[in-house]
């Protein structure tokens, strides 16, 4: 029996930090966030440190025939797990919940019933913002200016407090 073990939560709430300290477990299985595999192009190595076109789990997943951004997060979360099935493991996929994700944690317990695990991280409002504050964002690869000292900080307050 292989567990899906969920993480959700708003991002900089120490999602990360956790599935590290759990994917110490020899039996334990760190996919990162799959819902960004699922929907777009990745560049980052997968959390075993190999390329995800030479990674045991996501080489034979992701394909020139199914690219990333051509699978939906269920299928592809679905897909993971069934790599694993035999291994008695368990899955974890970090992908949280904030904004356009809300469903995604739910689909799965009616597929999975007891197999899956959902773990809702909640962190200080003050310390979520200051993360998304100070902390340095990527887009498309590039690095966007720093906007402690701007007043777009409180946009980006308001939008952490919303989601």
């Amino acid at each position: 029996m292989t567990i899906l073990l969920y993480i959700g939560g708003y991002g900089r709430s120490g999602s990360t930090l956790l599935e590290t300290l759990a994917a110490s477990c020899p039996r334990t299985v760190a996919c990162g966030e799959v819902a960004i595999a699922a929907t777009r192009q990745i560049a980052s190595p997968c959390t075993c440190g190999q390329p995800y076109e030479t990674c045991r789990l996501w080489g034979t997943l992701l394909t020139p025939e199914r690219p990333p951004g051509s699978w939906s997060h269920e299928a592809l979360t679905i897909a993971l797990r069934e790599q694993i099935k035999d291994q008695d493991a368990i899955l974890i996929d970090s992908s949280k919940t904030a904004w356009g994700s809300l469903s995604k944690p739910f689909k799965f317990p009616r597929r999975l019933r007891s197999e899956f695990k959902l773990i809702h991280l909640v962190r200080d409002p003050h310390g979520v913002c200051w993360s998304n504050v100070t902390g340095r964002r990527r887009r498309k690869g590039k690095l966007l200016p720093n906007i402690e000292n701007s007043p777009r900080r409180y946009v980006r307050h308001g939008r952490t407090l919303l989601g």
